[in-house]
């Protein structure tokens, strides 16, 4: 500050005044941890993570355990003395960014918490529990059922086999994971539903590409290679539908009452064509009475398609978007880059980003046998979600035959689901490898890997929605989003190209599904008493 005097001009006070104290300089209030912990010193993060200082997550944690149980001061800041013990924190650049990601690792599952706010509930379970073995946690790592039943199931497996035992048996309803998919037992649904709907039609949990509203009918405009809409008046295209990704939630109770017909308003234009399709390219059009009764059918029999959220972040709240879709404006999402042809990147909707990270994963439903001779062992399942689809047993199916330096694609009936493990004397599992095992049509049998398989046969379908792609382009897509997901996916472990879930739910990361929350925990102890 300066001073003015009567001598002489202004010069420097040599007297100075301490700031004032407020709220955001003093320091901030410690919250003690209590002794229990459950941390795994030995569940520690992959060799391409490394440990760093873990204040902002001692942070975040104290002040939401504060605002929890009410003894919030506004403007003071909090944070915890230590995590519990065996907890640390690690973090790893993403992929083609400067973002950092940070996770806590330690839980006994070996399961990391990709933020401060998925590991809170572990860490109030933990404040708030007296002694092991009481209480329940409601965070992912312990609440999501598989995460109990099949390490169980796997150290047991392994005791039993190296003691010289060979193993062939049904696995016990108890030792399943918990469905989460479907409003029948699991059993009847994966087995009814090849004749219960037909290929095309989404199912339950699937991603999908679908668009709400549009002026005029999507047709494949075949000079631009895109889906466009048809004026009808003017005889022009005009626009592009704005395409969304989201999971399906619930389907119409008939689905028999579908066929073909009801793709049919994707039709394709005559090729030559540059500006519209000719008149007699067009289908035949019904009268303006058949064409309401059919619009009404459409909207009666549509698909309830939910948002779908980013699988690596933990704001879920486009999930809470959903619409009502009909069949004709919903595709299969392995076809997304098909759609989009066209279309500049920037005008994506985020949800097709989303979903492309959730193309290299994976899990399993349904799993009924095992059987295995030290070191290896063999769980078959009635179901696997790849990427976007379930496949389940007798569904017809593409995959890739790789002779020499070319690749074909083929199709094989699906016979059976195999999930291998080989075990080693330590704690790890030497390999693990998934087979689609099924028979071509002339009959001969196949054996694919996780790597080779592309998705469900459509038949008829596809060439309704693409019209003069060949498989290759569609091969090449899928190629390039499990490329995508493998590098953009920060769930994964170990350079691994696939992340591997115990369920659907976790696979795509989601809280809530046809518009429930899910409470894992709660579920997962219903599951577990009623197995009892």
């Amino acid at each position: 500050m300066t001073q003015t005097t009567s001598s002489g001009p202004p010069r420097e006070s040599t007297s100075t005044l301490d700031p004032l104290p407020t709220a955001t300089t003093a320091p901030p209030i410690v919250v003690p941890v209590c002794e229990y912990s459950d941390g795994d010193a030995s569940k520690r993060p992959p060799s391409d993570h490394r440990l760093c200082d873990d204040t902002q997550h001692r942070e975040k944690v104290a002040l939401l355990f504060v605002q929890q149980h009410g003894q919030y001061q506004a403007g003071r800041k909090y944070i915890l003395d230590r995590l519990p013990t065996g907890y640390v924190v690690s973090e790893k650049p993403r992929p083609g960014s400067t973002h950092i990601d940070r996770y806590v690792y330690g839980h006994p599952s070996g399961r990391p918490y990709p933020s401060p706010a998925q590991f809170y509930p572990h860490f109030a379970f933990l404040m708030t529990r007296t002694q092991e073995g009481t209480g329940v946690c409601r965070c992912k790592p312990c609440a999501l059922p598989a995460s109990r039943a099949l390490p169980n199931l796997q150290v047991v497996l392994k005791q039993r086999l190296q003691a010289g035992e060979v193993v062939d048996e049904p696995l016990r309803q108890s030792e399943r994971p918990l469905r989460v998919v479907d409003h029948q037992t699991l059993r009847q649904y994966l087995t009814r539903l090849p004749q219960r709907q037909h290929a095309y039609q989404p199912r339950e949990g699937e991603l999908v590409l679908f668009y709400r509203h549009g002026a005029g009918e999507v047709l494949w405009d075949g000079a631009a290679r895109c889906f466009r809409f048809w004026d009808e008046a003017d005889a022009f295209f005009d626009g592009a539908p704005e395409w969304r990704a989201g999971v399906v939630a619930q389907g119409p109770e008939d689905r028999q009452a579908f066929s073909l017909e009801d793709l049919k308003h994707l039709r394709r234009v005559s090729e030559q064509s540059t500006t519209g399709p000719k008149l007699e390219s067009m289908p035949d059009r019904r009268s303006e009475m058949e064409d309401d009764i059919r619009q009404t059918a459409l909207g009666q029999r549509g698909y309830k398609v939910e948002w779908y959220p980013d699988p690596t972040r933990d704001n879920k709240k486009d999930s809470w978007q959903s619409a009502s879709v009909p069949l004709h404006h919903i595709r299969p999402f392995r076809y997304y880059g098909r759609a989009l042809r066209g279309v500049p990147r920037d005008r994506w909707h985020a949800t097709i980003a989303h979903a492309v990270k959730a193309m290299a994963t994976w899990s399993l439903t349904d799993q009924y046998h095992v059987r295995g001779r030290w070191p290896v062992a063999e769980v078959a399942c009635r179901g696997a979600w790849v990427g976007s689809e379930l496949l389940v047993l007798g569904d017809a199916v593409h995959y890739l035959l790789r002779v020499g330096n070319s690749t074909h694609v083929k199709m094989m009936n699906l016979e059976a689901i195999v999930f291998s493990r080989t075990f080693g004397h330590d704690d790890n599992v030497r390999r693990a490898e998934l087979r689609f095992v099924g028979k071509t049509q002339a009959g001969d049998p196949v054996i694919v890997t996780l790597d080779d398989i592309v998705g469900r046969y459509f038949g008829k379908a596809r060439r309704i929605w693409f019209p003069n792609d060949q498989l290759g382009d569609e091969v090449a897509d899928l190629k390039s989003a499990r490329k995508t997901s493998a590098e953009e996916d920060t769930r994964r472990q170990n350079g691994s190209p696939w992340y591997v879930a115990d369920n659907r739910m976790e696979q795509l990361d989601l809280d809530r599904f046809h518009s429930l929350m899910i409470n894992r925990a709660t579920k997962a102890s219903r599951a577990s008493k009623a197995s009892r």
